[in-house]
């Protein structure tokens, strides 16, 4: 597969629960399954094994006008009851989630209630993470901090799931280094983390120099996949703003 379609089908996968339609969730994801019922709307979820990373949302927006009610087990299958609240509109999702912090799958309907029921399901969107292969050649390598390079970054594979991370800044003298795990999640359109390790480095740090124990526990954060074919971007926010947002580049070799 070429650099060229990979990035395009990231950006894709980026994107994608926005544009999706009902009408292709339909036709590709027909093992999951919804229903109007009394007024009600129930999903069927098919499960496998022991599998518990389904996850189903509450109604999106301040004053929804439907409520997830209930959800059970039955037939091998999660089953997910959403009643209505009031008249209106209401975008309703299901998210599976593949480990802690990431969800590979996110399903989403929106949904119509007139005269205090559930009356019919006017679009949605699905999408998935790609494997973790075809992301791989773009994300793993060497970034550095765009326009002042002051801040570098080591993204490698890991060679169970995901991939890790190592900040270091500045790199001539010192200040800190910050090593975590990243997951792709198709419904933030992102590479989360929960936690960081930091260090503050010595000045006469080198990559041979052993830190000991981490100095301090960050908290979690994110990187989005940006820029243009030529030119790819990270950028780094972390959730409690500790940090300023970095925007990094990828070195080509």
């Amino acid at each position: 597969m070429t650099k060229r379609f990979v990035f395009v089908a990231i950006i894709i996968m980026m994107m994608i629960a926005t544009l999706f339609p009902i009408a292709v969730l339909a036709e590709n994801e027909t093992a999951i399954k919804g229903e109007i019922v009394n007024g009600s709307y129930l999903i069927r979820i098919p499960v496998k094994g022991n599998d518990i990373g389904w996850y189903a949302d509450e109604a999106a927006g301040n004053m929804p006008a439907v409520k997830l009610m209930n959800s059970w087990m039955e037939d091998g299958c999660l089953v997910v009851q959403y009643d209505p609240l009031r008249d209106g509109e209401a975008t309703i999702s299901i998210r599976h989630f593949y480990c802690d912090i990431a969800c590979d799958q996110a399903h989403t309907w929106d949904l119509t209630v007139r005269d205090g029921k559930i009356q019919e399901v006017t679009g949605g969107s699905y999408t998935a993470v790609l494997p973790e292969e075809e992301v791989s050649p773009l994300l793993a390598g060497r970034w550095v901090q765009k326009d002042t390079q002051f801040t570098q970054m080591t993204i490698t594979k890991n060679p169970e799931m995901g991939w890790n991370v190592e900040i270091i800044s500045p790199l001539t003298h010192g200040a800190y280094r910050m090593t975590t795990t990243i997951y792709q999640d198709c419904y933030e359109g992102a590479f989360l983390y929960s936690q960081g390790m930091r260090d503050e480095l010595p000045a006469d740090y080198s990559e041979e120099m052993d830190l000991g124990e981490p100095d301090a526990v960050t908290s979690a954060g994110r990187f989005k996949l940006g820029g243009t074919e030529g030119t790819l971007t990270l950028t780094w926010t972390a959730e409690d703003m500790s940090e300023e947002a970095i925007v990094f580049e990828h070195v080509t070799e």
